[in-house]
């Protein structure tokens, strides 16, 4: 696919390709004591099971990320461009690119933590947002999530008389502070499904309560919500349709 004159993205690089990236890896490394050359094993096991993405500059490879799929959902493992070719816009090219791809293939939602924790500049101007799933993580990295779909988002201040209310302890914590985020639903004619879906990260013991019409309908821990459809439990609140009210 080419983006701008001679820049395209190679999704079917070859071990030349590879090979190219390798040696300007090592030169970084060599030269700043930084880059992921100490990741190599995985750049070619990834390259291997055909989960890396390339971009080229006349054919040259000045940059590349890895990934791994998850159901709905892709983590973006490692993202580099080449040194000499940074601060020119070939990276926010390549990602916007990567976005196309990532929705050609079905995918909803992309998540990633931040090494070197300072690239979450870079991905916050690109439409990521910050998460945390544990106390420690505000301390330990930097995560960050984008959904490639339209999707609802929290407190909006619109009002309904359908609510999700989520926070992020488990149950027997959950008098001792407010929950976290709320979410007013908004279906569609069919009176099930949701105009906009609710797609966001979570850690599968926190504690949400589904409310209809001021009634608690489900009280539990977020991985038992049967609600969170069109697939099992994973990272992710999933809500698209509310099959409970048909």
């Amino acid at each position: 696919m080419v983006i701008e004159n001679k820049l395209n993205i190679n999704f079917n690089p070859t071990e030349k390709d590879i090979e190219c990236i390798k040696e300007w890896l090592i030169e970084e490394i060599n030269i700043t004591n930084k880059g992921f050359y100490n990741n190599w094993n995985i750049i070619y096991d990834k390259y291997k099971t055909k989960e890396i993405l390339v971009i080229t500059d006349n054919e040259y490879p000045i940059g590349f990320l890895t990934y791994t799929t998850f159901d709905f959902c892709v983590r973006i493992d490692i993202f580099s461009i080449k040194p000499s070719e940074r601060r020119k816009g070939v990276g926010k090219k390549f990602i916007n690119e990567v976005f196309s791809f990532f929705k050609s293939k079905n995918i909803l939602v992309l998540k990633l933590f931040c090494s070197p924790e300072n690239s979450h500049l870079f991905w916050r101007k690109n439409g990521f947002e910050y998460y945390s799933l544990y106390e420690k993580d505000t301390k330990r990295r930097i995560n960050m999530f984008k959904p490639l779909i339209k999707v609802l988002k929290s407190d909006t201040g619109v009002k309904s008389n359908l609510k999700i209310n989520l926070w992020n302890c488990e149950s027997h914590l959950k008098n001792k502070v407010p929950y976290k985020w709320s979410w007013d639903i908004i279906l569609k004619d069919d009176k099930r499904t949701l105009v906009k879906p609710i797609l966001f990260p979570i850690q599968g013991d926190w504690y949400m309560e589904f409310i209809v019409n001021d009634e608690l309908i489900f009280s539990d821990k977020v991985k038992r919500f049967k609600e969170n459809n069109d697939y099992p439990y994973t990272d992710f609140l999933f809500v698209t349709q509310l099959q409970c009210l048909i």
